[in-house]
């Protein structure tokens, strides 16, 4: 699962508005941790990282499942055996060809302590995966991959995967070439990086932009329209809304402020859509003052009235989540809180009585501090939600930081509560359950410890068939809605501003790789 910070818009400032004609500017949200596929979880790195590398399989415009390095596949009857058959044709930017070994490296890196990888779910299930990570097994070549012949690859699981190639599509199950990596820290820099993908790093200069260059040796060139992409680095909102109608960027997340005028003026420009995930307020379950009150965690959630959030505060076209998985998710109906039909006045009063029960109100409030990633808007939200709550006796205080500071504070759980929106890049209702699995400690970042979601968890993971895999997943998800370890707030929506001259643009899928789109004067 990739993260997008709290109500984070990104737009793109131009050192220059010269450009050719066929280099696509477009935005990113803050400036990258680094371009180790293996070392970040965040969208900001993922949608680069997209751009220079491809895995065994990607996917398409429609974010459906299409070959990459591997053009066929198939695994065995019970779904633990995948044979991937790799193209011939595709190549690194330095001229080596792209191999079953570089597969084979590229997993045994990410399972190795030394790497300290980001996150691992992806492989999780294969042979021996978690003992290598752990460190209970040291020798690499016991992980369930191997390479029988420079052109086929074999992924062996412990347990039935039958979501495997969508797995295979994240950014960190990315081939890797061995040869550039090993010895040198600085790989990931301008000059000494070797990628595989659609384009090449061609500069970058911290906190400014990203500029990458079409890679001709890529296997699928002939169908890259463009000459390049420069991904630019700023979390200003309104700026980037004027150099977008300047002509100066070619797409940018539309500002909150901006949504009303844009319907209004920006016609076919201005592109909404669903995204699968949705944006809640997280407590933290292993640390703090919400640990073991869980009428604590309900109260504060039955006070917040999401329809004023998304009518008022983020009038985006995003709709109450009364759930974790969004119901966009395909093949999933996700279960919600009983109460979410309940008028505001009856929640609102169960909320007073659950605080009194635990001694707060008025005369005795309950304190507690949201840490937030810097940003007006969430600084608004947040706002809006502590006026909510401040009539039943609870105070809040806000601490903003940003992204990368923020991030490391989720990882260490040095918080009480935060904002988070759970975002994935594909079609898959696992991917925003199993990151609550206690042993999902890659992106458990709240801690959350329950034996009964672990076991409905585990079962939906082995599943070989979809509809058993459902109702195995809303049964988890029945449980984590009933600890009330989160505060669902909003279901996501994304809008964005693409330029007309910009071809290829899926309103569903605003991560959609650049390799897909076009740019014309």
């Amino acid at each position: 699962m990739r993260l997008a910070p709290a109500l984070t818009v990104s737009l793109l400032l131009m050192a220059s508005t010269a450009h050719a004609d066929h280099v696509l500017r477009r935005a990113n949200e803050a400036e990258p941790e680094s371009l180790d596929p293996q070392k970040t979880t965040g969208l900001y790195e993922a949608n680069i990282e997209r751009d220079l590398f491809v895995g065994l399989l990607t996917l398409d415009p429609e974010m459906k499942v299409v070959p990459g390095i591997a053009e066929r596949w198939e695994a065995s009857t019970d779904k633990k055996v995948w044979t991937f058959h790799l193209r011939h044709d595709a190549k690194w930017s330095n001229g080596d060809p792209v191999t079953a070994a570089d597969f084979v490296y590229s997993f045994r890196r990410l399972v190795d302590p030394k790497t300290a990888a980001a996150e691992t779910e992806q492989v999780r299930d294969l042979v021996n995966a978690e003992e290598l990570i752990a460190g209970r097994e040291k020798d690499p070549t016991k992980l369930g991959i191997a390479a029988p012949d420079p052109y086929t690859v074999v992924i062996t699981l412990k347990q039935p995967q039958i979501m495997l190639p969508l797995l295979l599509t994240d950014s960190n199950v990315v081939a890797l070439n061995r040869k550039a990596i090993e010895g040198n820290a600085e790989w990931t820099r301008p000059g000494k990086i070797v990628t595989n993908g659609p384009f090449t790093l061609d500069s970058w200069t911290p906190n400014s932009e990203i500029v990458l260059k079409k890679n001709p040796g890529f296997y699928d060139a002939a169908k890259v329209a463009l000459d390049g992409v420069r991904w630019i680095m700023s979390d200003n909102l309104e700026t980037g809304f004027k150099r977008f109608r300047a002509g100066e960027i070619d797409v940018a997340r539309a500002p909150r402020t901006q949504i009303k005028w844009a319907r209004e003026n920006l016609g076919t420009e201005l592109h909404a859509g669903d995204v699968f995930g949705q944006f809640a307020l997280l407590y933290n379950m292993k640390n703090g003052p919400f640990v073991g009150h869980p009428k604590l965690r309900e109260a504060l959630s039955l006070a917040v009235d999401r329809d004023l959030i998304v009518s008022k505060i983020v009038p985006e076209g995003e709709k109450p989540a009364y759930s974790t998985v969004p119901p966009v998710i395909s093949d999933y109906t996700p279960p919600m809180y009983d109460w979410k039909d309940q008028p505001m006045a009856e929640r609102l009063a169960r909320a007073k009585q659950l605080l009194a029960d635990e001694g707060y109100g008025p005369d005795h409030p309950f304190k507690f501090e949201i840490t937030y990633t810097t940003n007006e808007q969430a600084r608004t939200m947040l706002l809006a939600i502590a006026a909510m709550w401040k009539p039943l006796g609870v105070e809040v205080t806000l601490q903003n930081q940003e992204w990368q500071v923020f991030e490391a504070t989720l990882r260490q759980k040095n918080y009480a509560m935060a904002p988070l929106g759970g975002t994935v890049t594909y079609d898959d209702a696992m991917q925003l359950i199993e990151p609550y699995v206690s042993t999902s400690t890659d992106q458990n970042t709240i801690g959350y410890a329950s034996p009964a979601y672990d076991k409905f968890a585990g079962q939906a993971s082995v599943a070989t068939d979809i509809k058993s895999r459902a109702e195995l997943m809303e049964q988890a998800e029945r449980i984590i809605l009933a600890d009330y370890a989160e505060i669902p707030l909003y279901y996501q929506t994304v809008n964005m501003l693409v330029s007309a001259k910009v071809g290829g643009w899926r309103n569903a899928n605003p991560y959609i790789q650049s390799r897909y789109l076009s740019r014309e004067d």
